[in-house]
């Protein structure tokens, strides 16, 4: 075994609530000595530096194209790989998520949240598989997540070498002041059952529910499509929707999700719990991308209807 391997099965053992606070992010020390404890405070010797913490980290720019002109630019934090590093890969079952890489639909999120940005109501925000976080920070680039915005991952050292200089280095850049607060970013890892329970016990007033959920190319096989659905089950508000970029087919050994296996995962969910008529998760398709050359790409929208 790798020490990468090792070091990686002991922080998954139990998911680990990684609450960042944008502001202290601007006190943090280089990124080469860059490591974050399991769980901190802001009274820890960590926060004592005032140098850059992303000075030294590659970005590149990923550009967001409607009616073929430019709408939005992101810089994505441009991940180091070591010899023996699992993130060379795309994907490893149970092991890596593939987050340090930016998947197409990632983008397709990202900008259809753009063009409907009138018709989205946000709140409080979380997206699930995140990466980079494309879809959950063009949320906060449209003031969409006025209350907070979480994002999961199943494997913290994407959260601590992808999503986290990703989204500092963009917020600085757009000088979004009005998302430094201190409850209002945070990040959480590990297995989507435990961070439920992790999202649970942080926002006891709602139950952990959130008015807008994203997920992008987070239903790639049947198993991760039943555990998306039913982490929007346990967490959507009754007035929320829940949006998932995905294709409609994933092609591949053991693979076999997509848009249609989501949707299959949803006949075996029960309502909404106290709903009262009874509300059921439902799922419409809101935009499909087909180029005839590659995969074809959905986005679904899953809402509570009555039946």
């Amino acid at each position: 075994k790798n020490e990468y391997t090792d070091v990686e099965n002991d922080k998954l053992e139990r998911s680990s609530v990684v609450s960042m606070i944008v502001p202290f992010l601007e006190s943090l020390n280089a990124y080469s000595s860059f490591f974050l404890p399991e769980t901190f405070n802001t009274n820890d010797e960590f926060f004592t530096n005032t140098n850059d913490i992303f000075s030294n980290v590659p970005f590149s720019k990923i550009s967001l194209l409607s009616d073929n002109k430019v709408v939005l630019e992101f810089l994505k934090c441009d991940h180091h790989f070591e010899e023996g590093d699992d993130s060379l890969y795309d994907l490893i079952p149970g092991k890596y998520g593939g987050g340090h890489k930016i998947w197409e639909c990632s983008k397709d999120l990202a900008l259809y949240l753009y063009d409907f940005q009138s018709t989205i109501i946000g709140g409080r925000v979380l997206e699930l598989g995140c990466g980079a976080g494309l879809p959950g920070l063009t949320a906060l680039f449209l003031k969409k997540a006025s209350d907070c915005m979480h994002f999961c991952d199943y494997n913290r050292s994407v959260l601590v070498e992808t999503t986290w200089p990703t989204i500092h280095r963009n917020l600085h850049r757009w000088d979004c002041d009005d998302v430094h607060n201190h409850d209002l970013i945070s990040c959480y890892a590990g297995e989507w059952s435990d961070v439920s329970e992790d999202l649970l016990a942080v926002s006891e007033s709602t139950k952990g529910r959130y008015d807008l959920i994203l997920a992008a190319e987070a239903c790639y096989c049947e198993d991760t499509s039943r555990k998306l659905v039913h982490m929007v089950w346990r967490h959507l508000a009754a007035q929320g929707s829940a949006l998932v970029a995905t294709k409609r087919y994933y092609f591949g050994s053991g693979l076999g999700g997509g848009s249609h296996a989501l949707v299959q995962s949803l006949a075996l969910l029960p309502p909404l719990p106290e709903s009262e008529p009874a509300l059921h998760l439902t799922a419409s398709t809101e935009r499909t991308l087909a180029d005839g050359a590659s995969n074809v790409r959905d986005i679904l929208c899953l809402c509570w209807t009555p039946h």
